[in-house]
C-alpha cells in the first residue's frame, strides 16, 4: 500500500474521533459555566441554566434524532445552544460550524427545526391582554411594584442583525453600522412580553416604527391592541 493510500486510510478513521473529542471538549465548556460562571452562559445564550434546561425538556421530542449505524445524532441539547447562538450573535454558519464542529448543511436545516419546535412550544406564550380587566391588572402591577401609575406597559426596539436580501442597498442599513431588521415589542410589569411588531428595516428609528404601527393607530382610536 503505498503511503497516499496509507494517509487517506488513517484520515478516514481519525476525523471522526477527533470530532468527537471536540464535541465533547466543547460539552465540558458549557457545562463548566454553568456551574462555574452562570452569568457568562446567561450573557452567551441570553437565558439563564433553568430556562434553558425548561425549554430543552420541553422540546427535546420535537429535535432529537436517533443514531444511525453511519453516524451519530446531534443532540438535543447542541441544536438548541448552536439555535440560540445564532439569535443572540447572528453569526454566520461557517463560524458556527467552527465552533461548534457542526457541518454548515446540518446548521442550516437544525436552525427552522429548533424554530419550529419552540413555536410549538411557546405558541400560547404571548398573549396580548384581551380585553380592559387585563390591561388594567398590568397597571395594577407597575403601579405596585414600580410605583409607576397609569403605565400599562414599557415600549423598546432591539435591532436584529441579517445578511442584507440582494440589491437592497441602505434599506436595512442601521446607525450601528450593520444591516438588521426591529423587534419592537411592549413588556409588562414583570418582563412578560405584551405585544411584538417584527420586520420594519434597520434604518428606521424606534418612534417611525411605532408612528407606523397599528399599535399606535389602536391607541389613537381607543381600540385593544390585538396581537
Amino acid at each position: 500500500m503505498d503511503r497516499k493510500k496509507i494517509i487517506r486510510k488513517y484520515t478516514k478513521l481519525l476525523i471522526p474521533l477527533l470530532v468527537e473529542e471536540l464535541n465533547e471538549l466543547l460539552q465540558t465548556v458549557f457545562n463548566e459555566l454553568e456551574v462555574e460562571d452562570p452569568d457568562e452562559l446567561r450573557m452567551l445564550l441570553r437565558m439563564d441554566v433553568q430556562h434553558f434546561d425548561t425549554l430543552l425538556e420541553n422540546i427535546t421530542s420535537l429535535i432529537q434524532r436517533e443514531d444511525t449505524v453511519m453516524r451519530e445524532a446531534i443532540t438535543a441539547k447542541t441544536k438548541l445552544q448552536i439555535a440560540l447562538c445564532y439569535l443572540v450573535t447572528g453569526a454566520s454558519y461557517r463560524y458556527l460550524q467552527a465552533f461548534y464542529r457542526v457541518s454548515r448543511a446540518a446548521i442550516s436545516s437544525l436552525i427552522p427545526e429548533v424554530m419550529d419546535a419552540i413555536f410549538t412550544y411557546l405558541e400560547n406564550y404571548l398573549k396580548v391582554p384581551q380585553n380592559n380587566e387585563e390591561w388594567k391588572e398590568i397597571e395594577l402591577g407597575f403601579r405596585t411594584r414600580w410605583n409607576f401609575p397609569g403605565c400599562h406597559g414599557t415600549i423598546d426596539g432591539k435591532h436584529v442583525i441579517i445578511q442584507a436580501p440582494p440589491n437592497c442597498g441602505s434599506e436595512y442599513f442601521n446607525y450601528k453600522g450593520s444591516n438588521s431588521v426591529v423587534l419592537m415589542a411592549v413588556v409588562d410589569h414583570d418582563y412578560c412580553f405584551r405585544y411584538v411588531n417584527i420586520g420594519a428595516n434597520g434604518r428606521n428609528s424606534d418612534g417611525g416604527i411605532f408612528k407606523n404601527s397599528k399599535l399606535r393607530s389602536d391607541l389613537e382610536n381607543n381600540l385593544l391592541p390585538k396581537g
